[in-house]
């Protein structure tokens, strides 16, 4: 009981690190019509799917950067292919982008993997990885109004990365402090069946053999990690 609240609580940190660094870095712009509600669902969503990258991780014994890159391909085809089915337009190239360019190399690898690797390292390395990571999305941030979205405002950006920010701070200090969950128990089955139902799911109601692709990328990717971990 107690490892699975552990396993619980890592998921929900894991999720809102993952809503800031997919989401609110990337859009850089609350949408107009974004609240509380919207948002707590968006990390739920994320949660879930972050279970099951984290119980690919557990259970493959994938460690380091390999974790945080691979566990974010997971999260990118979770998301991408059983959330929602943005992974399956313009194919094959959203297969890659934005599964792989953004949810593994920045989400998982830049976000996740750089918070563990350089705020374990002094103020000094603290402060340049903030400093990367603003540098880097505000210059992203830039790409959005020639695409015709227009600035939400300062106060709103501000509140609205800003605020996601510091939940990920509280997130990233709750995680290095609960103990490892363990390898093998049957509730790391919860999160992954969960994700595969979404893309049952979403796949009867749109039918399409593009659709495959999803857990044919997932399977792929975890036994790259088993592999990797062994």
């Amino acid at each position: 009981m107690r490892d699975g609240l552990v396993y619980a609580a890592q998921s929900l940190c894991l999720g809102w690190i993952a809503v800031w660094a997919s989401e609110i870095l990337f859009w850089a712009m609350p949408s107009p019509d974004l609240g509380l509600l919207e948002l707590g669902l968006t990390w739920a969503g994320y949660s879930v799917v972050s279970g099951a990258a984290l119980s690919a991780v557990l259970w493959s014994g994938a460690a380091g950067w390999r974790a945080a890159f691979l566990g974010g391909a997971l999260l990118g085809v979770g998301v991408e292919g059983a959330l929602v089915a943005t992974m399956y337009d313009a194919f094959p190239l959203q297969l890659v982008w934005t599964p792989l360019a953004w949810h593994a190399l920045i989400s998982g690898l830049a976000v996740l993997g750089g918070a563990f690797a350089f705020c374990r390292g002094g103020i000094a390395r603290q402060a340049a990885w903030l400093l990367m990571l603003g540098l880097f999305g505000a210059g992203w941030g830039l790409y959005w109004p020639t695409e015709g979205k227009g600035p939400a405002g300062f106060g709103a950006v501000l509140a609205y990365q800003a605020g996601g920010g510091f939940g990920v701070g509280l997130a990233l200090g709750v995680l290095t402090r609960l103990p490892a969950a363990r390898q093998a128990a049957w509730w790391l089955w919860i999160a992954p069946l969960a994700v595969a139902a979404l893309w049952v799911l979403g796949t009867a109601l749109s039918p399409d053999m593009v659709r495959l692709a999803g857990p044919a990328m997932a399977l792929a990717t975890v036994w790259a990690m088993r592999r990797l971990g062994q």
